[in-house]
């Protein structure tokens, strides 16, 4: 499957209401406001895209238009194409379900779209919320009329957004895969700046002045201050294809002599060695490792933690055991005690969905303390119950390791343990902490707690 992206502004109107209403993705290169009799009178015999061709080079030397040659010839039926309306703020998403044809009507000449395959459209999300990849984002902003997206991750995003869009189940192989290129592939220019941002304060504790954020500053994204000592730093964020060249910015750190942070999600950062000690490279999977973590749990940003949730939801659909491990934050001291005291798993609020959603009897609990890791392991006994008067949902546990009375909240297995026994990295900051794991991983995560009780 391909997908692609359809640019609607054609000899300066914009035909995104065209295609929505015709139910297709349209395109110029028609001469709609060419008066010449001979040019109007050969369009009326186009009917293919050959045709098409022998017309058109009759006007033009230069040929037929490398996107116009794209809708007719490369794109298949059912690809999926992605479209932004201005007029309504809105992205859509479509997919084609009929070939190339010249549309002679009045309605598409007026509107310079006469090139046109059909298309079944769905309103997806509009600018504000957050839902849209930022490699579909940047790749609607300028560039061709018509052309594929090769962005990591934009095919199985493409696929969950059509089956949300359309309401239908359309897709059933979608996969994800969990690393920091799926991830920054997935935000937008803004959640890549916020997102350093947040990497800085809490490893540094700088502050964000924040009117320095503005379009205008090409230098920088924004300034931050250190509230110890009053210096000055800044940070430069790129989501590019081509390399973040650190020399661009020497005139700027001779001016001002404060460092600034590079971050380049896509490519390297070269000639660093230019800026000296103001310049600083960050590491790109140590913000990712930041963003799973539970220090950012608070931190992060409403469609940060979208994009994360959406990755690892996935993820948890391939561990179909029936006896699955699921680590479950036990969120403060209070509730802690609570649960183990009681035998169970409990929620409140919004969270109390992942009681729900999350356990089956028989699978195994992983009780994570924020901050340690693994406390103790249970077994789920029991279906889903509700104490209305608390807004709480629990299930019942049988404690498999340590007893209950024997249970230490300052012995656990860490989060870097967690990784190495499971071969993998986990979404922390969230109530669950995604993936789940199978049983082997289960036992593995039980020896280890025993082993912590032994040397104890």
């Amino acid at each position: 499957m391909q997908i692609w992206r359809l640019q609607v502004v054609t000899s300066g109107m914009n035909i995104a209401k065209y295609c929505l209403d015709n139910k297709v993705a349209a395109m110029g290169w028609c001469f709609y406001d060419d008066s010449r009799d001979a040019l109007k009178k050969g369009r009326d015999k186009v009917k293919d895209f050959d045709s098409y061709s022998e017309w058109y080079k009759q006007w033009d030397d230069c040929g037929v238009d490398g996107s116009v040659d794209r809708l007719a010839n490369k794109i298949k039926i059912g690809d999926l194409i992605w479209m932004y309306n201005k007029n309504d703020g809105f992205y859509y998403i479509g997919r084609c379900n009929s070939p190339y044809r010249f549309n002679t009507s009045e309605d598409a000449i007026k509107n310079d779209a006469c090139n046109q395959v059909g298309v079944e459209w769905y309103k997806y999300a509009d600018t504000s919320q957050g839902l849209v990849p930022g490699a579909i984002i940047t790749s609607l902003i300028r560039g061709l009329t018509f052309c594929q997206i090769h962005k990591t991750g934009v095919e199985s995003f493409s696929k969950y957004a059509f089956n949300m869009a359309s309401n239908k189940e359309v897709f059933k192989d979608i996969e994800f895969k969990i690393d920091k290129e799926n991830f920054f592939s997935m935000l937008s220019n803004d959640d890549c700046e916020d997102l350093l941002y947040l990497y800085l304060y809490s490893k540094y504790g700088y502050v964000c002045i924040p009117s320095s954020n503005k379009k205008g500053t090409k230098d920088y994204e924004y300034d931050m201050v250190d509230p110890k000592t009053g210096t000055h730093y800044y940070a430069q964020v790129k989501q590019q294809d081509s390399p973040l060249d650190a020399s661009d910015y020497t005139d700027f750190v001779q001016r001002y002599k404060n460092k600034i942070y590079f971050l380049s999600t896509n490519r390297e950062v070269i000639n660093i060695q230019s800026l000296g000690e103001f310049g600083e490279i960050v590491d790109p999977e140590k913000v990712y490792e930041f963003a799973l973590s539970d220090e950012s749990q608070n931190l992060l940003s409403k469609s940060m933690k979208f994009w994360l949730n959406l990755l690892y939801t996935y993820q948890n659909k391939t561990v179909l055991s029936n006896s699955k491990g699921v680590m479950f934050d036990t969120d403060s001291p209070k509730n802690e005690q609570n649960m183990i005291s009681e035998s169970k798993i409990s929620a409140y609020g919004n969270s109390k969905r992942y009681i729900d959603s999350s356990f089956n009897i028989n699978d195994y609990v992983l009780y994570y303390k924020k901050g340690s890791g693994i406390i103790a392991v249970g077994k789920i006994i029991s279906e889903r119950k509700e104490i209305s008067s608390k807004e709480e949902y629990y299930r019942n546990v049988e404690f498999i390791y340590p007893k209950q009375d024997e249970i230490n909240t300052d012995i656990s297995v860490s989060p870097s343990e967690i990784k190495t026994i499971a071969g993998h990295n986990f979404y922390f900051a969230s109530t669950i902490k995604s993936p789940f794991v199978d049983q082997n991983t289960v036992e593995k995560v039980l020896n280890a707690l025993k082993k912590k009780y032994e040397r104890k």
